[in-house]
């Protein structure tokens, strides 16, 4: 049962930390602050910040938020279409931390 738990614990950290690594790719890609999208939103930085990097879940309703002020479609953020991309932008990120 513990294991189960486990398991559970594991994949609902990497799909938040995949959601929101793929949330920061494609904000980034749309050359939008964090603090732009926050107002866009009604959210506040922080908030924004937290959903990035895996900290929150987010609802569906800000997904949907998310993705409208991003222009984009709500499953954009949640499927692999650019997996490549992810991973691209994961290693720079663990460049930047490394050095």
């Amino acid at each position: 049962m513990e294991d189960n738990k486990q398991n559970e614990d594991k994949l609902e950290y990497k799909v938040k930390k995949y959601t929101g690594q793929k949330l920061r790719l494609l904000r980034e890609k749309k050359g939008i602050s964090r603090e732009e999208l926050a107002g866009r939103c009604e959210l506040h930085v922080n908030t924004i910040r937290n959903y990035e990097i895996g900290e929150n879940d987010m609802t569906a309703t800000v997904l949907l938020k998310i993705a409208l002020a991003l222009g984009i479609e709500d499953i954009d953020i949640l499927v692999e279409d650019s997996k490549e991309d992810v991973i691209k932008f994961v290693k720079e990120r663990m460049n930047d931390y490394e050095n």
